[in-house]
């Protein structure tokens, strides 16, 4: 039903507002359901079939009032079960940068347009891959609330996100450059985590989490198969999003040469640190043996990385710099891409299939390109 009411008068003209009725039944009854007010009838009937649409549908019309924002913050109650501390605080974040945007819209009335307006806005000051992440929470969000009847349809899915460009950040390009990298920060204290990161191509928080219980040295393989972030002021360690980032990598020679010499050092800090000492088995700790967090690691790294003239380095590239290099030196993709834990060789394609060579064993490849960055392993380290 469409209801005529008088809105004002304006001189000799009389004006109307349209107003759609329906009725809906619940727990409380059959009841009258209004939907707004609108300038003319076509626009009410347009309004009135949608909502006998999200009716029939089985849609919760006495909450279709709920924002954009209350959308998210019910999503993520959902989430905080079922996900790890980290992954909820990362999808928060990625939702925070929508709220300004598109949080006060009513989510029955957010249109593709609404959407596709705020990723170009938040394309002028964030990359391309940032954004299509907020496009993925978005759609999970939308997605939860037609689940539960409380809209008729996820407008992100009619809503294309950006694609990521290729991987053009500032990952060590070369063998050479390596060797320079290398032999500038062979005497701070990262520089056994630092080489163990380009070696295996891990991420970060993988290296972090290590326990020495995860590596056979003399073999040269590091079993990765869990995390560690800080959240909130405590630590989490956590077990890998898929199945492909729980692996075993095998590292060079050079890598194990280096790795001996630091359990050697950590076992003087152990005995320097004493009853203070903390027994995680971490491979590489604090001071006093507890685990590190990465956030304060990325910027010692970073500060590093520019005082040896690698400005805008960050410790990611790391990763990036092992896998490229694997790349160029003719490596199979997929061996590269189950190297790197990516969830499928699309990832890896994406990011780094500009990066292809002309290929053996990835531990022999990377222990040639490392072997030259270094020499003598042993020395490299024990004389930083």
């Amino acid at each position: 039903m469409i209801a005529k009411r008088k809105r004002s008068l304006r001189g000799r003209k009389q004006e109307y507002n349209y107003s759609p009725m329906i009725w809906i039944k619940d727990v409380s009854g059959r009841h009258q359901h209004w939907g707004g007010s609108f300038k003319t009838k076509a626009e009410a009937k347009a309004e009135e079939r949608r909502l006998l649409q999200e009716r029939d549908a089985g849609a919760d019309l006495v909450r279709v009032k709920l924002t954009v924002s209350q959308v998210f913050d019910q999503y993520m109650a959902e989430k905080r079960s079922k996900v790890k501390a980290s992954t909820l605080q990362r999808s928060r974040e990625l939702l925070n940068l929508l709220v300004p945007l598109i949080g006060s819209t009513q989510a029955a009335r957010l249109k593709p347009a609404d959407v596709s307006g705020a990723y170009n806005v938040m394309l002028g000051r964030l990359s391309k891959r940032t954004v299509r992440h907020c496009h993925w929470q978005l759609h999970g969000a939308l997605g939860l609330a037609v689940q539960w009847g409380q809209l008729a349809a996820n407008v992100a899915s009619r809503v294309t996100p950006p694609e990521p460009d290729a991987f053009e950040g500032t990952a060590l390009k070369d063998g050479a450059e390596l060797a320079h990298y290398l032999e500038s920060i062979r005497s701070h204290p990262l520089a056994g985590l630092i080489i163990t990161a380009i070696d295996s191509g891990a991420r970060e928080g993988e290296l972090l989490a290590l326990r020495w219980a995860d590596l056979e040295v003399e073999a040269g393989l590091v079993h990765i198969g869990r995390s560690v972030r800080r959240v909130k002021g405590e630590f989490f360690f956590s077990e890998p999003k898929t199945k492909r980032s729980r692996r075993t990598v095998e590292v060079s020679e050079p890598t194990i040469l280096v790795l001996k010499v630091h359990r050697q050092r950590q076992l003087e800090l152990r005995l320097r640190a004493g009853e203070f000492w903390q027994d995680n088995d971490l491979v590489f700790p604090t001071d006093r043996g507890g685990p590190q967090e990465g956030t304060l690691i990325s910027r010692a790294f970073s500060k590093l990385a520019a005082e040896a003239g690698h400005e805008g380095l960050r410790f990611h590239d790391l990763r990036h710099s092992s896998l490229s290099l694997l790349l160029k030196s003719g490596e199979p993709m997929a061996d590269v891409s189950r190297r790197a834990g990516h969830s499928g060789i699309g990832t890896t394609v994406d990011t780094y299939g500009h990066n292809l060579g002309a290929g053996g064993s990835l531990a022999a490849t990377m222990g040639t390109i490392l072997g030259k960055a270094v020499g003598d392993p042993t020395a490299w380290l024990a004389n930083g």
